[in-house]
C-alpha cells in the first residue's frame, strides 16, 4: 500500500470517528423566552426548538400548560446545566423540541412552576401560536 492511500485512508478514519458521538443539528426556528406570544408558521413534518433559562435547584421547572395542539408533538425535551460541576444553584438551559405533524393552528403554552405547588400563578409563562402547512 503506498503512503498516499495509506495517508487518504487514515484521514477517512479520523473524519469518521470525530462524528462518532456528536448529535445532529435541531432542524428549524429556535425561540427563546423574549419569543413568548409570537406566531411562527412551519410546514409539517418540521421541528421548531423553545429554549428556555431553568433553575431546576430552586424548584422551578418548565411544564406543559394544558395539553399540547394535536398539531404537534414533542421531539425531544432536554435539560443543559451551564454550571460548574457541583456548584450549588446553577441554572442552565430546558430545551425542548417540538414536531409539527398535521396542518392546522394551535397554542404551545409553558408554565415555569414548582411541580408541588399546585395554586397560585407560575413564576413565568410562555406561549406561541403555531401554524402548520
Amino acid at each position: 500500500m503506498s503512503i498516499r492511500r495509506l495517508v487518504t485512508l487514515l484521514t477517512v478514519a479520523a473524519l469518521a470517528a470525530s462524528t462518532v458521538g456528536c448529535t445532529p443539528k435541531r432542524a428549524g426556528r429556535t425561540l427563546t423566552g423574549s419569543d413568548s406570544g409570537s406566531v411562527i408558521e412551519v410546514g409539517v413534518g418540521d421541528r421548531f426548538t423553545v429554549a428556555l433559562a431553568e433553575n431546576p435547584t430552586t424548584g422551578y421547572l418548565w411544564a406543559v400548560s394544558g395539553a399540547l395542539p394535536s398539531i404537534v408533538e414533542t421531539a425531544s425535551d432536554d435539560y443543559d446545566s451551564e454550571s460548574a460541576p457541583g456548584l450549588v444553584g446553577g441554572g442552565g438551559t430546558r430545551t425542548i423540541v417540538y414536531r409539527a405533524v398535521s396542518a392546522g393552528s394551535g397554542d404551545v403554552g409553558l408554565v415555569y412552576v414548582r411541580p408541588w405547588e399546585t395554586t397560585g400563578t407560575p413564576a413565568a409563562t410562555f406561549t406561541v401560536t403555531v401554524r402548520a402547512r
